[in-house]
């Protein structure tokens, strides 16, 4: 296996496994963390990015990947061996190994480039859905708004009628609407704009906030069946972005679940077509120290990312 190759083998081999195990639900692979000794505290985002190309487990979660993968192998119907955890913890470090070596190249940089990139780059016409050259811009652009949306899911949570959530939720919904996702999909998240405000108790309340987040997670296996994979790509740009502002922001100045996140943008910068300028702009943002000096600096910075985004679209 190449080096380069790593992180690749890793991710599909995984997805693999976790398809061929049912797949299970992702509250029930979080449960399985509960019960290890000393209990190990993952959330499914995390685990979510392992499946989705975003990260590889880091060295936090190596006592519970080694439980995770067993476990998967079970309920796939294979028998865990010797040589196939020996061959699961090659597969991790090689895909580490990667990671660490290309995000070092950066992080020995100069840091954040002079400038922020506003124009457009002039690439080759990208690959449409169905193969052809041409890819639909707006389409492309709605990808990126979905993706946004998802990342900043409980922002558009309709806790109150007079919140603003309700307006922002109609709004990525009607982005849904435009890119084909099932109607059946969307009218199940629309559901809590009525559901949520109604609640007959903050207890319920947050119940039910929890369920319209795990909705609002649903809507990326969908969007990857629905797009190409340069869709797919802002798509996730969108998502990684505003979730590193929001839980930046919220758990400053430190969470155990961001740099997986911070991993994936990393990475992704590479299968972008964009200014190379925004790339390094882009692995500096993935890349920077933490904790920052002010608690809102990364939220101001994914927020100027994502207006740049918006131009280069």
């Amino acid at each position: 296996m190449r080096v380069d190759d790593a992180a690749d083998r890793f991710w599909v081999e995984l997805r693999d496994l976790w398809e061929a195990a049912g797949p299970p639900p992702l509250k029930t692979a979080v449960r399985l963390g509960e019960v290890q000794v000393p209990p190990v505290t993952i959330s499914d985002s995390t685990i979510n990015g392992w499946l989705t190309r975003v990260s590889v487990p880091s060295e936090r979660f190596t006592g519970y990947f080694e439980a995770f993968v067993p476990w998967l192998q079970r309920q796939a119907g294979q028998t865990p061996t010797r040589q196939s955890g020996q061959r699961w913890a090659q597969l991790l470090s090689a895909a580490r190994a990667e990671q660490k070596r290309k995000q070092g190249s950066v992080s020995q940089g100069s840091g954040r480039p002079a400038a922020a990139v506003a124009a457009a780059p002039a690439a080759a016409p990208p690959t449409a859905p169905n193969g052809a050259p041409g890819i639909d811009r707006h389409r492309r652009m709605n990808f990126y708004r979905a993706g946004c949306g998802v990342g900043w899911k409980l922002h558009l949570a309709p806790l109150s009628e007079s919140s603003g959530g309700i307006e922002r939720l109609a709004e990525f919904l009607d982005t849904l609407r435009t890119l084909g996702f099932p109607p059946a999909e969307i009218e199940r998240i629309e559901a809590y704009t009525s559901r949520i405000p109604a609640a007959e108790s903050n207890e319920v309340g947050r119940a039910l906030v929890v369920e319209f987040a795990a909705a609002m997670d649903g809507v990326v296996d969908l969007a990857r069946e629905l797009s190409s994979a340069e869709e797919f790509n802002w798509f996730t740009l969108g998502r990684l972005l505003h979730t590193i502002g929001y839980v930046v922001t919220i758990a400053w100045p430190d969470d155990p679940d961001i740099e997986g996140l911070r991993s994936g943008l990393f990475f992704l910068a590479d299968l972008l077509k964009v200014p190379e300028a925004f790339r390094a702009e882009l692995k500096a943002f993935a890349t920077m120290p933490m904790p920052t000096p002010n608690q809102g600096d990364v939220f101001l910075e994914a927020h100027r990312l994502g207006q740049v985004c918006e131009a280069i679209l």
